[in-house]
Order: structure tokens, then C-alpha cells, then sequence
């Protein structure tokens, strides 16, 4: 009887273990709206201004060529998006990230506002979720929470950032990582059982930007 039980608290600890201690819904409880606000206002405050930031040559347009002037994104049809996925443009293979510029370029349309301050907003949107899932992965090593903000903070609002927040071609780079950290998030909040989640996040993340393919090496030097 003793060793069952031993056996149960066991596999009940690993199971604990093998799990988030933190999650991502926590950052809205009331131990961390204060964090919370800081980790959503500073990169605003700090990058509001991108919103008039003109779009650079490799971003393009038609008429010069660029990330934007994919068929798919100039002309959203099935013929096109089925192009997207069998090769190249402009010397990359990032389907999924041509499917957001698609969808935000006609967001920007519906809303008649320059697609320019549509894209740049979209990179310091998609800046911001990246630092909160920053924090909600480093909480699970980390216990003092303020240290956890501090190390965010540094990545969020360190100037080696300004580049890919204020470069809209780099939108790329920011949605691989936003798939790459919601893959490990759930990687970890799932060991102790098998899902295809990660796997599928790991994908969307390779099909935005290919460097995200060293997440199973971070995933291997976190075990």
C-alpha cells in the first residue's frame, strides 16, 4: 500500500512538473493587471510613432517590386493563393506571412486608412503578444515575477527591436516567433500527454520566416 501511494504522489509531481505553473490567462488576474498594463502601454508609448513611418523599398509597391507586390496580395484570388504555396517570391518561401499582408492590406482597404499605418500597427501588435508570451514562458523558471518583467522589458523595448517593429517587412520575422512561442507554450503546458498543437504552430511558424526552425533546439536545451 505504501509503495502505491508513493507511486501516485510520484506520477501526480510529475505530472505537475511537466505542466505550466503559469499561464497565459494569468496575466489578467488581479496578481498581474499591473504588469499587465506596463507590458501593453511601454511598447506603445515607445512605438506609437510607426504609425506614419513610410513603407521602405523591399516593403515596395507595384511599381518597384517588394514583399507587397505579391500577386496574392495585390489581387487576393484562388489562382494566386494557390501560387503562394508553390514557391518563391522575392527570393522567399513565406506563405503565411503573404496571407496576413493579404488580409491587412484589405483591412486597410474596409477601413479606407493607408495600408502603411495598417502594417507597421500590425508589427507593434504582434510585438506586443510576443512579450507577453515572453513573460508567461520565463514565469515558469523565473518565480519573482518583477525579475520576469524586468527580462521582458529588456526584450521588448531593447533598440536592436526598433528594426523589426518599425520595418514592416519584418512583420515576417515577428509572426514566426509569435508561432514559435505559442508552439513552446503549449509544448510545455502539455508534456504529459501527446499534441499535435505545437507541431502545427511549429509549422505556421517555418511557413512565415524558415529561421524558426531552431525551436526544437531550444525545446531541447529547455529539457
Amino acid at each position: 500500500m505504501k509503495n502505491k501511494k508513493s507511486k501516485n504522489r510520484i506520477s501526480k509531481n510529475q505530472q505537475k512538473s511537466s505542466s505550466l505553473a503559469f499561464k497565459f490567462s494569468d496575466l489578467f488576474s488581479k496578481n498581474y493587471q499591473i504588469i499587465t498594463a506596463i507590458l501593453l502601454l511601454l511598447p506603445l508609448l515607445i512605438y506609437w510613432q510607426v504609425w506614419d513611418f513610410s513603407l521602405v523599398w523591399d516593403d515596395g509597391k507595384e511599381a518597384v517590386g517588394g514583399h507587397l507586390s505579391n500577386p496574392f496580395v495585390v489581387n487576393p484570388s484562388f489562382a494566386n493563393f494557390l501560387k503562394l504555396f508553390s514557391g518563391q517570391f522575392f527570393g522567399m518561401y513565406i506563405p503565411i506571412s503573404y496571407l496576413f499582408w493579404s488580409g491587412l492590406t484589405a483591412f486597410a482597404e474596409v477601413l479606407a486608412l493607408p495600408v502603411s499605418s495598417i502594417l507597421h500597427s500590425a508589427n507593434v501588435v504582434v510585438h506586443i503578444v510576443n512579450g507577453l508570451l515572453v513573460f508567461t514562458i520565463l514565469k515558469t523558471f523565473v518565480s519573482n515575477k518583477w525579475a520576469v518583467l524586468l527580462g521582458t522589458l529588456f526584450f521588448l523595448l531593447h533598440p536592436l527591436q526598433v528594426e523589426a517593429v518599425a520595418w514592416v517587412s519584418e512583420f515576417r520575422g515577428l509572426l514566426a516567433f509569435c508561432f514559435s512561442l505559442s508552439a513552446l507554450y503549449f509544448y510545455l503546458k502539455n508534456q504529459a500527454r501527446l499534441d499535435f498543437l505545437p507541431l502545427f504552430l511549429f509549422i505556421l511558424a517555418l511557413l512565415s520566416k524558415p529561421s524558426a526552425a531552431v525551436l526544437p533546439l531550444i525545446i531541447f536545451a529547455i529539457n
